[in-house]
């Protein structure tokens, strides 16, 4: 039942007189069924060749192309295979350098074939690209070639990214090779590369520490952390990071500090560890004398201010962890620095200072924290738990120590102390409160004759507590208008009729009541809100006093004395400040006077003069307040623009029993005349004062006697109806 292919050949014959035939049959079933497989296997190479990516070609020993596929005509340039035969008759024509063809046909001669060849091929347009071939030549039977096949491929990409790829490794080489940081490779525990930074840095040659186990770099001080970072790493431990600081050891045994940024890579099938290490010795150096700068004093390399208040923090902290005060703080100011830096200069009081820092720092030791906190300021902190009966003895010993004198310069000096000191409390929350209190015992200390030490007790607690409550009401008052403005008026002498006021600040505080002064200006002044006050009331009372001059017609002339503190005078801007209160309220400048004391020439004669004369020149008048109370000279006064003297109440009080404090009265009287300067009296408080006042030439006088300070309305009452009658009956006085 198989069938076969067969073929037939058949012929006429005649046979014994008839038409017969004859022939032969074949079974071709195998022979077909071979030149299928070649026709198939031919169509296959057919498609392989014409549809390959990699140009393929065949090419006669001569030189002619005979076939070529798709893939090479577009190499060159062609649409197509027929394109690229129709355009090149003879191999040549493919070489941009002939050179190339001739080097390549002597290896196929020589080696019958060629392998991986590159050479620059020419293409239809003209440009170039490079082609990599491989080819060989076919023989024939008789040994002769029949012709040559080959395979191109352009790799014109293949070069330009082996060309960055080497470029991009040059450029790494170069920037590894010559880094300022040290690189390394690392396989186990064995340098494999590092660079000529990192051999510089230890010392080494590159040579030297390829190859060698990292531990030759580590000391023995940082040994078991590395050993132990190594075996972590090996473990793979998560938590160890790649940068990490470290002390390693140069070849001279030197240390240096590093920091090392470290991560595991993989090459040639192997963890390896590569990082960096960057020596940081002399900034870590640099930072270190940063940090203590910061918190040392330069002058006597005793820690500072900033310092002593954090440890001071770290104490208190500490106490209230524990719930045990046992800390104490003493607060030291010298008592006669003042006058080695006068008398001998700054340069000797610094060498004073840095002596007694020498003597703390040498006689207390470890035992106590000693510290510059400014200027001839010293402050002690007790290490471990101080007693009362600790504290006191530790005061007593600072006593003695700076009790002696000191040689600066070759000269003997005495400088003793006044001590403050401070018991811990649960109370305290910051280094603040502490040093506040601290400071205001070492006060009290100097107060009651220096070279002694006061305990802050609970009296000054209490004391400071009002005195933080004050404060704090202060800051609120403003805002709130709880600042009122006294007035009291000067009194003509010869006339007995109002001349001018003086304003007087009044608090009416929501629970203590009306205060005065004395009650809260020292707290204002230290709280630095004695200026933004002042201000206030000289703003306030121009108002005021233009609103009676034009109220009051038998006032238009009215004046009105307003105070101006030390600070507020040497404020830089004084001048466009009070030139701006001038033109904000209209007023007459001459019916405005400014009560100034003695004081502001301490900072400076020249100074004072100069913003005295600004001021004058706004046209206020200027009024030297408590005259004959401080320590100016009298020349101060002849040369600068005062109008008036204002007598102290502390001269008038007394002033007709005390014959000396008359005669005072009657020098000041006759200065001011000499001068041409008016004369006011303050303080009058009988008819006696007055009289004898009006006698040695006064002419306008204030105090009880005429009117106490009153509300801004009592003395609007007296603008509209005059003084009592009792107090304008003054000697001299027209009816």
């Amino acid at each position: 039942g198989v069938r076969r292919l067969m073929r037939m050949r058949a012929a006429a014959v005649e046979f014994n007189g008839e038409l017969a035939s004859t022939g032969t049959i074949q079974d071709i079933t195998d022979d077909r069924r071979q030149q299928q497989a070649i026709a198939d296997a031919e169509h296959k190479y057919r498609a392989l060749f014409q549809n390959s990516v990699t140009g393929m070609f065949q090419s006669h020993p001569d030189g002619r192309l005979l076939q070529a596929n798709d893939a090479l005509a577009r190499i060159l340039g062609y649409a197509d295979a027929a394109a690229l035969k129709s355009g090149i008759s003879h191999m040549r024509q493919m070489y941009a350098r002939s050179e190339d063809r001739e080097r390549m046909i002597a290896t196929l001669v020589r080696d019958g074939r060629v392998d991986g060849a590159v050479f620059m091929a020419r293409q239809h347009e003209g440009s170039e690209v490079a082609v990599e071939i491989s080819a060989h030549t076919v023989f024939g039977s008789d040994g002769k070639v029949l012709y040559i096949e080959g395979s191109a491929q352009d790799i014109t990409a293949r070069r330009v990214a082996e060309k960055a790829l080497q470029q991009s490794e040059a450029r790494y080489r170069t920037l590894v090779e010559h880094s300022q940081v040290g690189v390394y490779l690392m396989l186990d525990d064995h340098y494999t590369y590092v660079n000529q930074a990192f051999a510089e840095m230890f010392g080494y040659e590159e040579s030297e520490l390829i190859g060698a186990d990292f531990r030759v770099l580590v000391p023995t001080e940082s040994i078991d952390q590395q050993e132990d970072r190594y075996q972590q790493r090996r473990a793979g431990e998560p938590n160890i990071g790649g940068d990490y600081s470290v002390v390693l050891a140069r070849k001279d045994a030197s240390r240096i500090e590093v920091v090392v940024s470290a991560g595991n890579v993989e090459m040639d099938g192997r963890q390896c560890t590569s990082g960096t290490i960057r020596d940081v010795t002399e900034q870590r150096r640099g930072q270190r004398q940063l940090e203590y700068n910061a918190s040392h004093d330069l002058l006597t390399g005793l820690p500072n201010r900033l310092f002593f208040e954090q440890e001071l923090a770290h104490t208190i902290a500490a106490a209230h962890a524990s719930g045990s005060s046992d800390y104490a703080v003493l607060f030291l100011d010298l008592d006669g620095f003042k006058l080695v830096n006068d008398s001998l200069g700054h340069a000797s009081g610094d060498l004073l200072l840095i002596q007694i820092a020498g003597s703390l720092r040498a006689d207390l030791g470890q035992r106590v924290l000693v510290a510059r906190y400014g200027g001839d300021e010293f402050t002690l902190l007790p290490q471990g738990a101080c007693s009362r009966a600790r504290a006191e003895q530790l005061a007593q010993r600072v006593l003695t120590l700076l009790g002696g004198s000191f040689e600066i310069n070759g000269h003997r000096v005495f400088s003793g102390a006044s001590l403050g000191v401070v018991l811990g409390h649960a109370d305290y929350q910051t280094p603040d409160q502490v040093l506040r209190d601290a400071d205001t015992a070492m006060y009290r200390a100097k107060a009651s004759g220096k070279s002694a030490y006061v305990i802050f007790d609970e009296a000054m607690h209490a004391a400071a507590r009002a005195r933080l409550k004050i404060e704090t009401d202060l800051r609120f008052a403003l805002e709130r208008g709880e600042f009122q403005i006294f007035y009291q008026p000067i009194v003509d002498l010869h006339t007995g009729g109002i001349d001018g006021c003086e304003a007087l600040l009044r608090w009416q505080h929501p629970e203590r009541g009306l205060l005065l002064p004395a009650d809260f200006l020292d707290v204002a002044s230290e709280a630095g809100l004695i200026v933004a006050l002042d201000w206030w009331v000289l703003e306030q009372t121009c108002r005021n006093l233009l609103r009676w001059q034009r109220r009051y017609p038998g006032h238009a002339k009215l004046r009105a004395s307003v105070n101006m503190d030390e600070r507020q005078f040497a404020d830089r801007n004084v001048i466009e400040t009070l030139r701006g209160v001038l033109k904000r309220t209209g007023i007459d400048p001459s019916t405005l006077a400014l009560e100034i004391t003695e004081t502001i020439f301490r900072g400076g004669r020249t100074e004072a003069e100069a913003t005295l004369n600004a001021l004058k020149d706004l046209g206020v008048s200027l009024v030297v307040d408590d005259f004959g109370t401080g320590y100016s000279s009298l020349d101060s006064f002849a040369t600068s623009p005062f109008d008036v003297l204002k007598v102290d109440r502390s001269f008038v009080r007394d002033m007709v029993t005390n014959p000396r404090h008359g005669a005072i009265v009657h020098t000041i009287a006759g200065f001011a005349e000499l001068l041409g300067l008016g004369l006011i009296a303050e303080g009058v408080e009988n008819r006696a004062q007055a009289d004898l006042l009006f006698d040695v030439g006064c002419e306008r006088g204030q105090g009880y006697l005429y009117s106490p300070p009153v509300s801004q309305e009592a003395f609007e009452r007296m603008l509209e109806q005059g003084l009592p009658l009792s107090a304008t009956q003054l000697k001299g006085a027209v009816a």
